[in-house]
């Protein structure tokens, strides 16, 4: 599936195990990817469901790589001043829980599986991405 599909990349099987329908899923990721769209200084989103107990809410992991600013190579500072504020629009569009992380360049295929089960990657910013 190409990185700025708005389809979600978990399998129906997956979602059932992740408490999370099929539905809901791709409802989840195109919610994900119109508010990746909307934010130009955000090179590359990845989205997972994580895994939780019956009793815990469920967690998305969200996982950005940020535009250096123009006078640098540092992303610090846009992080700085927006990341609060990302998290909580996050929270609003996923309605749940959401861990908001950032990263310095593309996640590493290793990254891609070491964590909840991706349901969407936005990468289409990003020249150097190639996908996992």
């Amino acid at each position: 599936m190409a990185a700025s599909s708005s389809h979600a990349l978990i399998s129906e099987a997956e979602c059932l195990a992740r408490g999370i329908g099929a539905t809901e899923a791709e409802q989840l990721a195109a919610a994900l990817q119109r508010w990746y769209t909307a934010r130009s200084t955000i090179r590359s989103l990845w989205a997972f469901v994580e895994p939780t107990t019956a009793s815990e809410e469920r967690l998305i992991r969200v996982v950005i790589a940020i535009d250096p600013t123009p006078d640098g190579d540092d992303a610090s500072p846009t992080w700085i001043g927006r990341a609060a504020r990302w998290a909580r629009e996050l929270r609003e569009t996923a309605c749940c829980e959401v861990c908001l992380q950032r990263v310095d360049s593309a996640l590493s295929e290793h990254d891609l599986r070491s964590s909840g089960v991706l349901i969407t990657a936005q990468c289409w910013r990003d020249p150097s991405y190639a996908g996992p």
